[in-house]
């Protein structure tokens, strides 16, 4: 009779692929923990080494066809003393995440039926694969696979959910999700969230339905953000309801919030699409008074403004101001210039 293997001989046992790529637990080991300074990985794997970390793991993920790897990271953990280390196929599943989502749910069965249980992370790392793939099996995974797991969703997984329906357009349904689903599963939503829902009515021209959202967002004791307001002042620029847009601006400076360079590019933009460059210089001004250094967004659209309404000797001395501050015009500015010269020559 043949003798048993020795652990030595099991550890560097040979998992062919299908492309002839073997995959050794030695080598895995080796990945594991890949400083040059350090001697070779003794063998058996040893704890500290597992579980993988990120890096690691898509390393191996690049390197090796997936069963195979499965097969080898399970034969290697068996090698282990007790208790075996916590979730270790995570770092694999997240890995597989990054670029293929059904592989990244069959790694995350795989880990199941092998009696390992992925953390949280690694199921929201799955939906958010899913989600970007395919909305029904996203909607399958939170519903048949997480939930059936006994994996209680966090906010986090509900964000990927409500993010996705909005990408799609399902606004409604996406609030139904977060007012119906996340309370109902004692999930607070957050400024993440609401943020979601309010760019997503703005993106759908239903500003009004957008700032209804900030009084939800209130309500629920959840402070809104300058996120917040930039999306709200963006959708009201965009529908040329500038009065509106200045107040809503005024309105989170009240809240003790920093307007940055996109609140004021934002606003100059509103104003030099609506034609009130004087109101738009006049936010030029303010934003260099209150320390938020103008860029080249902010300089295009005072200068693609001017031209426009005819004004080119602003519109060069804005470049002039450009070159001062060491900005290189864009394609977009030197379009507009162009077309303003265009315009006085013609």
């Amino acid at each position: 009779m043949a003798a048993a293997p020795t652990a030595r001989q099991a550890a560097t046992a040979v998992v062919s692929s299908s492309h002839g790529h073997p995959v050794h637990h030695a080598h895995l080991a080796a990945l594991l923990n890949p400083s040059p300074r350090l001697p070779p990985l003794p063998l058996p794997l040893r704890r500290r080494h597992l579980p993988l970390s990120l890096p690691a793991a898509t390393r191996l993920a690049a390197s090796f066809p997936p069963l195979p790897l499965l097969l080898a990271l399970l034969s290697a953990l068996r090698l282990l003393p007790s208790p075996p280390p916590p979730r270790p196929f995570d770092a694999l599943i997240k890995s597989y995440a990054s670029f293929s989502s059904s592989l990244a749910a069959a790694a995350l069965s795989f880990a199941r039926s092998a009696g390992y249980a992925p953390s949280l992370l690694a199921y929201n790392a799955v939906l958010l694969a899913l989600s970007d793939a395919s909305l029904p099996s996203a909607r399958s995974f939170l519903a048949d696979t997480m939930l059936g797991d006994g994996v209680a969703p966090n906010v986090y997984t509900y964000n990927i959910l409500v993010r996705a329906l909005c990408a799609r357009g399902h606004r409604e349904e996406a609030f139904g999700v977060v007012e119906g689903d996340m309370r109902g599963a004692g999930c607070a939503p957050n400024v993440v969230t609401y943020n979601t829902l309010v760019a997503a009515f703005c993106r759908a021209g239903e500003v009004d339905g957008a700032q209804r959202l900030v009084d939800v967002i209130r309500e629920g004791g959840v402070r809104p953000s300058l996120v917040t307001f930039n999306t709200v002042v963006n959708g009201l620029c965009k529908a040329g309801r500038m009065e509106d847009a200045r107040k809503v601006f005024d309105e989170m400076v009240s809240e003790g919030l920093a307007p940055d360079g996109v609140s004021y590019n934002t606003l100059v933009s509103g104003y030099c699409k609506a034609g009130c460059l004087h109101e738009a210089l006049a936010v030029f001004a303010e934003m260099s008074q209150k320390g938020v250094v103008p860029d080249v967004v902010t300089f295009t659209s005072l200068i693609h403004a001017m031209c426009r309404a005819g004004n080119l000797e602003r519109a060069v001395a804005l470049v002039g101001q450009m070159r001062e501050r060491g900005l290189r015009m864009n394609e977009i500015t030197f379009t507009a210039l162009i077309d303003g010269f265009f315009r006085k020559n013609g």
